[in-house]
């Protein structure tokens, strides 16, 4: 099914960068090695899969969110490269310094804008 259909049925759908993000991610492995879509754009995702209209959960927010069962997520440099993916899509992200990633993960903010992507532990 295409967007175009998608939207005519109703349906809720990912923004540009969000798709591009999610995209680059699935491309470089990290769903393979144990990341997991959580958040609300998890939530659109699967209301689609679903076949179900909610008006309510269109929100759309400046971030996603992957969470995993390693630390960090599932990062194995010869496989996966979550950095690396991001990257490639040219959008400057950037690591974000955080006061401890052992405990709270990763995050990624892009260079324009607000939209970061997280890396969360169990």
């Amino acid at each position: 099914m295409t967007a175009k259909a998608l939207r005519a049925a109703g349906m809720l759908r990912l923004d540009t960068v969000e798709w591009r993000v999610v995209n680059a991610l699935a491309d470089d492995g990290i769903f393979r090695v144990g990341g997991v879509l959580v958040g609300t754009t998890a939530y659109r995702c699967i209301v689609n899969l679903l076949g179900v209209q909610l008006l309510s959960a269109s929100a759309v927010t400046a971030d996603v969110d992957i969470a995993g069962n390693t630390v960090p997520v599932a990062v194995i440099p010869e496989v996966v490269c979550p950095q690396t993916a991001l990257e490639r899509l040219e959008m400057g992200f950037s690591p974000m310094m955080e006061a401890d990633p052992a405990l709270y993960g990763s995050r990624f903010k892009a260079r324009e804008g607000e939209f970061k992507v997280n890396f969360s532990l169990p």
